[in-house]
């Protein structure tokens, strides 16, 4: 991991206070964060457990795999390691979803206006669900089908879960 990427991630730490578990998943058989550790291999394709994902933005599309699963196992926050942390996460996201009367049930970071021509987006580097939400398994599970039978993203585009959505621009 990048030393800036390091030094963001500990920022987290002391903004979040010993309330928070920060934890960065990874891959390594005898590591403590390994993702199978929170979430089985039944939650992944093949390209992903067998580690044979390839292409520009492998590490990327391995992240968004990841993402989904933990969030509907365990609930909580999601953030990839360049996220800048500007205000508590309770702030941001937890007081609204453990709020017990609360509607919400997720929270993402909205973007507006610059990145799909056609409609605005969420982006995925920085969710908080519920456990068990099912907007969050839906989402995962299309993306499953999305990879199925590949090993990279290329012409992702044109699928047609997606088609309409079209490239991002930005």
């Amino acid at each position: 991991m990048y030393p800036s990427y390091q030094q963001t991630v500990v920022d987290w730490v002391r903004k979040l206070g010993r309330s928070w578990t920060v934890r960065i998943v990874d891959l390594a058989e005898d590591s403590p964060n390994n993702v199978y550790k929170f979430v089985g291999r039944g939650w992944f394709l093949e390209c992903f457990n067998q580690q044979t994902m390839n292409g520009p933005h492998a590490a990327q599309h391995a992240a968004d795999l990841v993402r989904l699963p933990l969030l509907y196992v365990h609930g909580g926050v999601w953030m990839d390691v360049g996220n800048m942390l500007l205000m508590h996460l309770d702030h941001r996201f937890c007081d609204a979803l453990s709020a017990h009367h609360s509607p919400y049930e997720m929270g993402a970071w909205v973007i507006s206006g610059q990145v799909r021509k056609q409609w605005g987006s969420f982006g995925n580097y920085m969710l908080a669900a519920r456990k068990g939400d099912a907007f969050i398994e839906n989402c995962h599970n299309g993306y499953k089908e999305l990879w199925k039978g590949r090993t990279n993203a290329e012409d992702f585009h044109k699928l047609p879960l997606i088609q309409d959505i079209g490239l991002a621009h930005g």
